[in-house]
C-alpha cells in the first residue's frame, strides 16, 4: 500500500492522491485545518502514485487504477521520453513536449509514479524503476540550487531581458486536447518553459534565485567531472545525497556560485559599456 504524507478525514490532502487505507484518514493536524484548506487541492487531484524515500514495498509499476487513460498524442511522446531517460522534472516534460502545466500533471501519472522525498523528490520517475537499486540513477538526482545573495544577478537579469518572473506565457495555435481525448474549442495557453529554469550553462543566469538542476541536466565539463569523480565508489543510496555524497554536493554548489557570479559579471559589465557607447 502507497500512502500519502498528508491525509484527510474523507478526502486525502496531496496534489497527488494514494492509496490511503482508512485507518490513516483521521489524521488530527489534518482534521484541524478544516475542509476549506483542502477543497481546492482535492479538485485538482491527478491520482499519481507518490511515496517517500524510506518506502520498503515495491515501486508501482502500473498506474492509479482511478486514473482515466486517453488517446492524446501527447501521451505516446511522454512514453518515448521515459524510455530514453528514467526520470523527469514536470518543468522538463513540459518543456519537451510543450504542453500546460495541467495536461502534464493529467498524462505523468499514466507513465510514472513521484518521490515525496530524498534525492529525487518532486520528480517523475517511470513506472517500475527504482532509482534507489541503481547507482546510475545518480545522474538524475535533483540538486537544490539557491544563487547566493552577494551575486547580483537581477540587474544583470534585466540587461539579458529576461527578469526574475517566468516567461509571459504564449498561445497553442493548434487546438489543446485534454486527458479525455476531447477536443477544446478554445487555445489554451501554454507555459512556456524557459531552459535555464531546469537546466544549467555557464554562459546563462538561472532565470531565478532558486532552481533545481537534474545533475544530468547541467551542462558544462567541469562540473560534470565533479558529479562523475565518484562513479564506481557508490554505497548505499542515501536519503539526502543518494548515490551522490555531501563533499561533491559542495563543491557543485560552489563552482554553480563561482559561474553564476562570473556570468552576472560579464552580462552587467557588457551592458555598462554599452551604455557609455551609446
Amino acid at each position: 500500500m502507497l500512502i500519502s504524507t498528508h491525509f484527510h478525514p474523507q478526502k486525502p490532502y496531496n496534489d497527488y492522491v494514494c492509496c490511503i487505507p482508512a485507518s490513516l484518514r483521521l489524521d488530527p493536524r489534518v482534521e484541524a485545518a478544516g475542509e476549506s484548506s483542502v477543497a481546492a487541492r482535492w479538485r485538482r487531484t491527478g491520482f499519481a502514485y507518490g511515496i517517500p524515500f524510506d518506502y520498503k514495498g515495491s515501486v508501482p509499476d502500473k498506474p492509479h487504477p482511478d486514473v482515466q487513460n486517453t488517446s492524446n498524442p501527447k501521451l505516446m511522446l511522454m512514453r518515448k521520453l521515459f524510455e530514453e531517460r528514467p526520470i523527469w522534472s514536470r518543468p522538463t516534460i513540459q518543456a519537451k513536449l510543450k504542453v500546460t502545466h495541467s495536461l502534464a500533471k493529467s498524462l505523468l501519472p499514466l507513465v510514472s509514479y513521484h518521490f515525496t522525498s530524498g534525492p529525487w523528490k518532486t520528480l517523475w520517475v517511470r513506472l517500475g524503476y527504482d532509482p534507489r537499486i541503481h547507482p546510475e540513477a545518480k545522474h538524475y538526482q535533483c540538486l537544490d540550487y539557491r544563487v547566493p545573495k552577494e551575486v547580483d544577478i537581477v540587474e544583470a537579469l534585466n540587461h539579458w531581458r529576461l527578469g526574475l518572473r517566468r516567461p509571459k506565457p504564449f498561445k497553442d495555435s493548434a487546438k489543446v486536447l485534454q486527458v479525455t481525448g476531447s477536443e477544446d474549442e478554445k487555445c489554451e495557453e501554454i507555459d512556456v518553459v524557459d531552459e535555464t529554469t531546469y537546466s544549467f550553462t555557464p554562459d546563462a543566469l538561472p532565470s531565478q534565485r532558486q532552481v533545481f538542476y537534474q545533475l544530468c541536466d547541467i551542462h558544462d565539463d567541469t562540473l560534470q567531472a565533479i558529479i562523475h569523480s565518484s562513479d564506481g565508489k557508490e554505497g548505499k543510496c542515501d536519503d539526502i545525497y543518494g548515490w551522490s555524497d555531501k563533499s561533491t554536493y559542495d563543491r557543485l554548489r560552489r563552482s554553480l556560485n563561482e559561474m553564476t557570479k562570473k556570468t552576472a559579471d560579464k552580462i552587467r559589465h557588457e551592458a555598462q559599456a554599452g551604455d557609455r557607447q551609446s
